[in-house]
């Protein structure tokens, strides 16, 4: 049967009749049949298209600089992969496994790059785990089961250039092969939706970087926000119930990839809401859809409680690193927190779109290693804005709503942008890999901003300007292209590896540590035990201590710091009162500060909760007030950490 409404399509089914009467005597007489094979003709080319795109952005990105090096050099999503495979949210129950920006909670170790991306590599994995058991055998299953991870970010770049093609380049009178060639011809603003969402030059430039683990987090990011973008504006077009469902699932897992991400499937739905309400759907329909959608968010909240502790931490007031302003800030407080609002808002905007920009003089902790952004992109933003804006003021005049795709985008652009702006603007931490964030949002918004200047000048100069407009959108593209990433390419640092390469290092033996003290103190090599991180911020031969110090203790009943001023300072009973101390989430309380010859005792009580009593925690401590932390190290000396009575059991639980 044919899927052809007649009394809607008919111009369209004696258009497809005449270009079946082109196909040769070999294919099928059914009309329907053949028009089903000319689609999925249509289909296979877009498919290649895809395939083809996907390949050379590995190529020329490096991410596959040479043949079989296809293998992250980077084990943490491999390895979380594995373990959901097996049935565990964590990656170890050893400490000493324990990585930079890990977390040690709750007796397991977590990373805090989210289950998203290593959900997507599942089935790669389970594919190589089959194939390795039907043609190695199943006593090296184990050993050569590892799929190519830099294949699998591949297909899911073809996935998304197939869904951008498929929205922005097939449309009703082109649905099959010769007329989606002649659709290309004619109209060449849709080729741009393809450069500047699948291919645009912020991502393109994000995987030119070293793609280790933040980079790519960060791309699957930028990929799901553009297939979410491309489902919505499939549904605006047709409005179909099973598209409604999917995309409003999606969206609500989407924050499992990235936190910010979730921005993304909010936008979402609230144009497929609006969308839905314009046609009358019965009240069921939007309940299925927002109850997958709040479902999506409800299993992150669990799941981050049972990582982290609270389903509103991500893991990153947990993480370990060697790093004092950076724990500090992210545990006991941040000045650029409470930074003035046009300096929070003007800094903001330098490093978004000028390379040298402003800064302010309050402490952030910043990396910007590349420019993601200039002015050209500014202005496309700032004009769609005011079209919007003066586009609803007349909407709301005449009383009569109508939401086409230039309005989808541009609410697309505004709403993340915004939502985005808000959640950086103060933000204790920024980073150049940050700014992609933005990225879906502004593809959207320029995107907008082409299809604006297509009509002006369609309507001033005819047909013409359009293959004008495209010629300058290709010279824009390809200009960012050629001057931002000639720039990035000497620092590229070869993170792929071989398939021998990547078992030998996942056959390293993890360092051995001693166990337990009952206590710490200066002198002693702490980071000899447990772990690397274990007394980071802390001189153990002088006792001179950083902002904030991490410390590995086992069954905290109580902290004890015994602490001394800096040689030839003298403090008060006051100055001691800014020490600060956590068991991972839960600040303690001081019971009690005991002067000594050499400074003072301070004793904290023991955590509360039940999650951090018992096995090994992670203790910090802070020797600053917020307003210290540009001054480098502290004025105290920690001599002593005691953290429960004296016993004869010193076994480690490791």
């Amino acid at each position: 049967m044919v899927d052809i409404k007649p009394a809607r399509n008919v111009k369209i089914l004696n258009k497809n009749r005449r270009t079946l009467d082109r196909i040769g005597p070999n294919e099928p007489k059914s009309l329907g049949a053949r028009f089903l094979r000319v689609r999925h003709r249509l289909f296979g080319v877009i498919l290649c298209v895809s395939v083809f795109v996907s390949a050379s952005v590995l190529l020329d990105s490096g991410l596959i600089p040479r043949w079989g090096q296809w293998y992250s050099l980077d084990l943490t999503l491999r390895q979380q992969s594995c373990s959901l495979l097996c049935g565990r949210l964590n990656l170890s129950e050893s400490v000493a496994a324990a990585e930079h920006d890990q977390v040690w909670d709750n007796g397991r170790l977590q990373q805090v790059w989210g289950l998203g991306v290593p959900v997507w590599r599942i089935p790669f994995e389970l594919s190589m785990r089959l194939l390795s058991a039907l043609f190695r055998g199943l006593d090296e299953e184990a050993k050569y089961s590892v799929h190519p991870d830099r294949i699998a970010f591949g297909v899911a770049v073809a996935i998304v250039v197939f869904f951008v093609l498929l929205t922005f380049t097939v449309t009703q009178e082109g649905r099959d092969l010769y007329a989606w060639e002649r659709h290309l011809y004619e109209y060449c603003e849709k080729i741009t939706a393809v450069l500047l969402l699948a291919l645009f030059p912020p991502f393109l430039t994000l995987l030119h970087q070293r793609f280790g683990v933040y980079q790519e987090v960060q791309a699957y990011s930028y990929l799901t926000g553009i297939i979410l973008l491309a489902g919505t504006i499939l549904f605006v077009r047709n409005p179909r119930f099973w598209l409604f469902v999917l995309v409003a699932t999606g969206g609500g897992f989407a924050a499992f990839v990235r936190p910010t991400a979730g921005v993304f499937g909010i936008a979402a739905l609230v144009v497929m809401l609006v969308r839905s309400l314009g046609i009358g759907w019965p009240w069921w329909r939007f309940a299925v859809g927002v109850s997958l959608f709040v479902v999506g968010w409800l299993m992150l909240y669990f799941t981050n409680w049972l990582r982290f502790g609270s389903g509103m931490e991500f893991g990153h007031s947990l993480n370990l690193n060697h790093i004092p302003t950076m724990r500090f800030a992210g545990r006991f407080g941040a000045p650029y927190s409470s930074e003035p609002f046009l300096s929070a808002l003007r800094e903001l905007a330098s490093l978004l779109f000028m390379s040298e920009g402003y800064i302010s003089e309050t402490l952030r902790w910043r990396r910007v290693s590349f420019t993601s952004y200039n002015l050209t992109y500014a202005f496309p933003l700032i004009m769609v804005s005011i079209w919007f804006l003066i586009r609803c003021r007349r909407m709301l005049c005449v009383r009569k709503f109508k939401f086409g795709e230039k309005e989808v985008l541009a609410f697309w652009c505004i709403f993340c942008t915004a939502s985005l702006f808000a959640f950086y603007l103060r933000f204790p931490f920024m980073n150049s890999r940050y700014l992609l964030d933005f990225a879906p949002g502004f593809a959207g918004g320029v995107l907008v901003f082409v299809y604006l200047l297509r009509d002006w000048g369609v309507s001033r100069f005819g047909k013409r300007f359009q293959f004008i407009l495209f010629s300058g959108v290709l010279f824009w593209w390809g200009f960012h292209l050629i001057f931002v990433l000639e720039g990035t390419r000497a620092s590229i640092r070869n993170t792929a590896i071989t398939h021998e390469n990547l078992i030998q290092r996942m056959e390293l033996p993890h360092r051995s540590y001693r166990n337990f003290p009952e206590y710490y103190e200066t002198g002693m090599p702490f980071q000899e035990y447990q772990n690397q991180f274990n007394g980071s911020g802390w001189d153990s031969s002088s006792g001179k201590t950083w902002a904030s110090i991490a410390l590995f203790v086992e069954d905290p009943e109580f902290l004890e710091l015994t602490v001394a001023p800096e040689v030839q300072s003298v403090l008060s009973q006051k100055d001691y009162e800014i020490i600060q101390a956590k068991v991972a989430l839960e600040f303690l309380e001081m019971e009690s500060m005991t002067p000594t010859d050499d400074g003072m005792v301070l004793r904290f009580s023991g955590p509360k909760r039940t999650r951090y009593q018992d096995g090994i925690q992670v203790a910090f401590v802070a020797f600053m007030t917020v307003e210290e932390l540009h001054e480098g190290t502290s004025r105290f000396r920690l001599l002593r950490v005691r953290w429960r009575h004296a016993s004869l059991d010193t076994e480690s639980r490791i």
